[in-house]
């Protein structure tokens, strides 16, 4: 039975690789995340990982804000750390934001994360950069550039080069062009230096950035910093590069791993839609090769030994698929990094990692899955019996949903609906929405059979009475067997669903944060720092001053935040002018009164409940870790609905005198400009980007762009969810393919029967099209009433947190029925091919 197997699969290549064609796009997209992913951790864990040469780091005291700019570090500790014993050299390190300049002084917008600036590195071994061609600067007015940004503008060495730092705008001299160590290209490193003098004007007038401590030989990180500790005292944090390294890499780890994560999900619905795939594919394979089967029996083979054969054939197809796959996979990965790299993400000294689970890991999957889901058809193929063989044709069984499939999907849909229901409207939880979900996903496949015949018969109706013969035809075949299409449109049914639910999410969303900033946001103009990352840029000192100059501007109110420590717990802490309540931002007050927050505070109504707290309570609030707690009362509570935005969005609030002596480092992130009675807005606009020309970077915005910007961001995160889910998509059109060709070869004596009474070629292949047509069409009704169904019970189980507003967004809905609808096209070809050139003779011989 071992050689019947292999040879049935050496005899029929063709079906053998489109059957691992599912395995090998599902495999592929696995191994390549886990392989990206192992690369991007070893990179940082080389960056980060404590092996470099920096044994000791002083830096400013810590926050509870992770992205708060900690104090700056008195140079002239330098000269006291260096009398520590066991010190061999101190660099003092300064490092900011910078901007590239046109000629005409405009920002150049750069690919990648907002470029850095430092100071010429005087110790080698502690060196984050090196010199490619040129000099290190020696003077002021001149600069050190990256070599690779340098070569994208046009850069040589002797140019003028214009750079924003901070408020502080200039033209510099290159003088040399650097890199990032061992010829890396990397994100982090700085694409400017300055000499030590200009440095420390630009980058560091309060302070350096920190001091970075290199031992003589021999020397214990651990016990170094414990010297220079009680040497410095309390007023600075000393820490080794191996706990700098941890700490450096605990905030992108976290991220990092939910990033893994969501894309291993979406390489698992991938390969969920393979299975469908496979299954189905297995099931006609079997059907077709009844005689063959049943011969075999006749002869003496027992049912242990055909569904041997069946699952060694599965197996095979599940190795090769995954050996393909592998290679695929690793292939994907270093596509990506080379794609990141183009896109001006370039990872420190990159190689590509391959670990033994990504070898393994889907190698495994891919066998595994392929064989269970060829074991349903190959305990059918058990079933055959032997005097099947006389018979002449194998056609396919008539199939039936069972009445324990009917009762078991029905109550199966009922508890999902149900825990839909009560994740929605309840609250009950994203666990219960999860377990909802899977559980009406696992229902309508139960018992998608059901409705192919009403949905397939009414979608096919228009087509029977337009298309003449072959339109009829289609829409028997994709009814003849309704457990077969219902199976084959059920991988597709998946995909769609999942790109449905996406977009009518990011629809809502979009339409909350519309509402939220027509709402909330009662200012005229919004002014924040352009930026490529997700953590907002502080506005440049001096900017707010200068909003407040230009005529016609009534009010011009900051925006910080911070963390706070309640109870050994991290908050969000924003500052408030009281006078600008109303004016620039909507802030509901429940209970008190904002207009005594100078000297305490105000609590979100969340947080009230959660201390148990109200006005005239007392508060003891920690402003930095270990400091001591400082009693604040409690002077109003207030709440913002929606997705809260500006102040509201923050736990607690202080006044913003207050706020600036608890956290003199924390700048402000943006600017709400309210115009006076009668002031043009075109107009005030306009002086007021003429007044901070001199910041790069710095952007002016008014309500709709304020709206767009974040749908822009959403809009992003879509293209590229979109991008992943439409992996699955072509998997099920694949499997189309699949069904359709197998389907095509099962009704050879059929196809040529309809060619030897009169049916042209033309109409053979619109008929097989048609047919691939209905079975697309159905699996995108289904996809998308159930991405509609999900995204409805989602919006509302998140309208706590201020995703209140439900859209359904028609055009992109239906633009992605159509694309389903016109993949079946697309689908059908090959196989609509293939039947149409079935010669007559031969088929009449089957």
């Amino acid at each position: 039975m071992n050689r019947v197997a292999f040879a049935n699969l050496r005899s029929n290549p063709i079906r053998l690789a489109s059957t691992a064609l599912a395995i090998v796009l599902s495999i592929a997209f696995i191994t390549g995340i886990l392989v990206l992913t192992d690369t991007i951790d070893a990179t940082f864990d080389d960056a980060f990982g404590g092996s470099g040469a920096l044994d000791v780091s002083v830096r400013g005291q810590d926050s509870f804000d992770a992205e708060a700019q900690r104090a700056p570090v008195d140079p002239a500790v330098a000269g006291d750390v260096e009398q520590v014993a066991g010190v061999a050299a101190v660099e003092t390190t300064y490092s900011g934001a910078a901007s590239l300049l046109g000629p005409d002084g405009t920002l150049i917008e750069i690919p990648g994360p907002d470029p850095a600036a430092g100071d010429v590195p005087t110790v080698a071994e502690l060196a984050s950069v090196e010199l490619r061609d040129g000099r290190y600067p020696e003077n002021a007015g001149e600069v050190a550039f990256s070599a690779t940004l340098a070569e994208a503008q046009g850069l040589a060495l002797g140019d003028e080069l214009g750079l924003g730092i901070g408020e502080t705008t200039g033209t510099y001299e290159v003088v040399g062009f650097i890199g990032g160590l061992d010829g890396a290209e990397s994100f982090g490193t700085p694409v400017a230096v300055f000499d030590d003098a200009t440095a420390a004007t630009l980058l560091g007038p309060d302070g350096a950035q920190s001091l970075s401590v290199l031992a003589d030989e021999g020397v214990d990180r651990e016990v170094l910093r414990d010297d220079i500790a009680t040497t410095l005292g309390t007023d600075y944090d000393v820490a080794t590069g191996d706990e700098l390294a941890t700490e450096s890499t605990a905030g992108f780890a976290t991220v990092f791993n939910y990033i893994t994560y969501a894309l291993l999900g979406f390489a698992g619905v991938s390969l969920l839609v393979g299975t469908f795939i496979i299954y189905n594919t297995f099931s006609i394979l079997v059907t077709q090769r009844t005689r063959e089967l049943a011969l075999l029996r006749a002869v003496g083979a027992g049912r242990g030994q055909v569904l041997r054969a069946v699952l060694i054939e599965a197996v095979v197809v599940g190795l090769l698929g995954s050996a393909v796959g592998l290679a695929a996979g690793v292939g994907l990965a270093a596509g990506t990094l080379w794609a990141l790299e183009l896109a001006g993400f370039a990872l420190p000294n990159v190689s590509l990692v391959v670990t033994a689970t990504a070898l393994v890991l889907g190698p495994v999957l891919g066998v595994v899955v392929t064989a269970l889901s060829a074991l349903v058809p190959a305990l059918a193929a058990t079933r055959i019996a032997p005097v099947a063989a006389l018979q002449t044709v194998a056609a396919p069984p008539a199939t039936r949903v069972g009445p324990v499939r009917v009762v078991g999907g029905l109550a199966v849909l009922a508890a999902g609906v149900g825990l839909l229901l009560w994740g929605g409207l309840a609250s009950g939880g994203i666990v219960v929405l999860g377990g909802g979900a899977l559980a009406v996903l696992i229902a309508i496949v139960a018992l998608s059979p059901i409705v192919v015949r009403p949905v397939v018969g009414t979608l096919g109706a228009p087509l029977a009475a337009t298309r003449g013969l072959q339109g009829v035809l289609a829409r028997e075949n994709a009814l003849r067997n309704p457990r077969r299409t219902a199976t084959t449109s059920a991988a597709l049914m998946i995909g769609l669903g999942l790109v449905s639910l996406a977009l009518v999410f990011a629809s809502s969303l979009n339409a909350s944060v519309d509402a939220t900033i027509s709402e909330q946001f009662v200012a005229d103009l919004a002014v924040q720092v352009a930026q490529d990352g997700p953590d907002a840029s502080p506005l440049p000192d001096g900017a707010l001053a200068a909003i407040g100059a230009v005529d016609g501007v009534a009010l011009a109110a900051s925006s910080s935040t911070t963390s706070i420590g309640v109870d050994g717990v991290t908050r969000a802490v924003g500052a408030l002018d009281p006078a600008s309540v109303g004016r620039t931002v909507s802030l509901e007050v429940l209970d008190g009164s904002l207009d005594d927050l100078d000297g305490g505070l105000a609590l979100h109504t969340d947080l009230a409940t959660d201390l148990g707290l109200g006005v005239g309570d007392t508060l003891d609030v920690a402003y930095a870790p270990g400091a001591e707690a400082t009693p604040l009362a409690v002077v109003a509570v207030y709440e913002q609905g929606g997705i809260s935005i500006g102040p509201g969005s923050s736990q607690l609030l202080l006044a913003t005198d207050d706020f600036a002596a608890a956290f003199p480092e924390v700048q402000a992130t943006s600017a709400n400009v309210v115009l006076a009675d009668g002031a043009d807005l075109e107009q005030v606009r306009g002086d007021v980007e003429t007044a901070l020309a001199a910041y790069p970077g710095v952007v002016v915005l008014d309500t709709a762009e304020l709206a767009a910007e974040v749908s822009g961001v959403i809009d992003t995160i879509l293209i590229l969810i979109g991008g992943l889910l439409a992996l699955s998509v072509l998997i099920a059109l694949f499997g189309i393919v699949n069904t359709l060709t197998l389907s095509v070869l099962e009704r050879t004596r059929e196809i040529g029967l309809l060619r030897a009474v009169g049916m042209a070629r033309a109409q053979v292949r619109s008929m097989i099209r048609w047919e691939s047509v209905l079975v697309a069409v159905l699996g995108a009704v289904l996809g998308v009433a159930l991405g509609v169904l999900f995204g409805w019970i989602g919006i509302l189980a998140l309208s706590d947190v201020g995703l209140s507003t439900f859209s359904l967004p028609l055009l992109q809905l239906t633009l992605a029925f159509l694309a389903a609808a016109a993949a079946g096209v697309l689908a059908a070809i090959l196989p609509a091919r293939r039947g149409s050139r079935t010669d007559i003779l031969r088929a009449l011989q089957v």
